[in-house]
């Protein structure tokens, strides 16, 4: 029979499966000539045992007699088991020994001047020891005449008395450490900036004597307040599960509550010249001390943004007519907005993300305001009727506002493209708390940037993260 190619190839495969199928039953075997100690390993060159056992003989050859049985005694029993010596025991290990730190440079990086030494600028030297290194090196003995890049530095009056020390986030140096513990020397310092650093431990207290600051700025570090921790927290958020916690105790509210003063906030009242405070994101609990009331009329800035201060925005505040700046955002004060109508320097007011109630002021209009926020709190009632259109930045969303009925429809309509308003036709039902803000959502947030612009930042992560779905989908 002729055979093709095509038999050929039949006949290949035909004997591949053959051989395939002889490796497959000879690999079931392996359990014959496994080693038996459960590990899974096999001898490399296996023996079978059992064809090694027999042998044949010839059997013209007649077998001997079998040899005669010799009684054997009884195999000695085996030695009782001994106990190792103790091992002795292992030394200890050497003691940790702290890495020293290394010396701060010392060879001044700032442009330096003539002039004379200044004794006042030791104390520069010590600030430099505790929490340096800086993104400068400073001059601890001419100080008063060295330029220091981006506007940080030191800066003296024509008496070689430093009146302005700025060491605010060096571009994200991150400076920590505390502050030394005596200042003698800088009684004449005018201006202190030490914000968005990393600074520890508590306030010293020649920093809240100076009698001559008028400009601190501290906020973003980890300073000690010794406030009280709050027994409890209005700002109910959900938990990982997506269920909210709150422990807030019963017919207690943001408005009725009344917490202990901040006794950190109690410590600059000492300061008689003080005009700007900023004190954001410190931790700061409980509400404003009464001695504010006439210590601290001189305020023309005051920041005590994301914190957890709670109860009533004090009156008194009325009272600083100065006041160009308030900012008193991302806290839990509850309550009525106190009027501030005598505040006709304010072009700053952010009050949002507090638990605030009631009717929205009408006293705002009459106000110099350039920006305004109140989102993101509990008023409610209807929008009033007054002319906010000069306000050049403002948000009144996340609220419970009535929109107006009528011809008068279109003040509502104004409200909702100037100040992103949100309004129904009848009066929803006013949570007890503010309700956990939609994470899911960009936050934007209003405040005031060093040139006094209005700055709305977008959480861009959130936006990835709602986007991220949709990328998956195509890839």
């Amino acid at each position: 029979m002729l055979i093709t190619g095509r038999h050929r190839r039949w006949l290949a495969l035909s004997l591949l499966l053959m051989l395939l199928l002889t490796l497959l039953h000879n690999a079931t075997a392996a359990p014959a000539s496994s080693d038996g100690d459960g590990d899974g390993d096999s001898f490399e060159n296996s023996v079978d045992i059992e064809d090694d056992s027999i042998e044949t003989f010839p059997t013209n050859i007649t077998s001997d007699p079998p040899a005669p049985t010799i009684d054997t005694p009884p195999p000695p029993p085996p030695p009782p088991p001994t106990t190792p010596p103790p091992l002795p025991p292992s030394p200890s290990p050497p003691p940790v020994v702290p890495i020293p730190r290394p010396p701060l440079p010392t060879v001044p990086s700032g442009i330096l001047k003539a002039g004379t030494a200044s004794p006042e600028c030791a104390i520069i030297g010590d600030l430099y020891q505790a929490t340096g290194p800086w993104q400068f090196v400073p001059d601890t003995t001419n100080c008063c005449n060295a330029e220091y890049p981006n506007s940080s530095g030191i800066k003296c009056n024509a008496q070689g008395q430093i009146i302005y020390v700025y060491l605010a986030d060096l571009s994200h140096n991150r400076l920590s450490g505390s502050l030394p513990s005596s200042g003698a020397g800088w009684t004449n310092l005018g201006t202190l900036n030490l914000e968005s650093n990393a600074f520890t431990g508590s306030i010293p207290d020649w920093l809240t004597t100076l009698p001559n600051l008028h400009s601190l700025a501290i906020g973003q570090n980890f300073f000690t307040t010794n406030d009280p921790l709050p027994v409890f927290t209005f700002n109910v958020e959900p938990s990982a599960n997506g269920t909210v916690v709150s422990h807030i105790p019963a017919n207690t509210s943001p408005e009725t509550y009344v917490p202990p003063s901040s006794v950190f906030l109690e410590n600059f009242v000492r300061l008689p010249k003080l005009r700007q405070l900023k004190l954001d994101s410190l931790g700061i609990t409980g509400g404003f001390p009464v001695s504010w009331e006439h210590q601290m009329l001189n305020l023309t800035k005051l920041d005590v943004s994301n914190n957890s201060m709670q109860g009533l925005i004090p009156g008194y505040l009325n009272n600083f007519v100065g006041l160009k700046t308030l900012l008193l955002d991302r806290n839990e004060f509850g309550g009525k907005i106190p009027a501030l109508n005598n505040l006709q320097s304010l072009a700053v007011l952010d009050l949002s993300y507090n638990q605030l109630s009631g009717l929205l002021p009408p006293w705002g209009a009459g106000l110099n305001l350039t920006i305004l926020n109140l989102s993101n709190n509990l008023l409610s009632g209807p929008l009033p009727f007054d002319n906010h259109h000069h306000w050049r930045t403002c948000s009144v969303a996340n609220n419970y506002f009535v929109c107006t009925k009528g011809p008068e429809q279109v003040l509502s309509n104004k409200w909702k493209t100037d100040c992103r308003a949100m309004c129904s036709y009848t009066q929803e039902t006013v949570p007890k708390v503010r309700p956990p803000i939609n994470t899911t959502l960009p936050r934007i947030k209003i405040h005031q940037t060093h040139n006094a612009v209005a700055e709305f930042t977008i959480q861009w992560s959130t936006l990835a993260m709602m986007a991220l779905p949709l990328l998956t989908e195509f890839m």
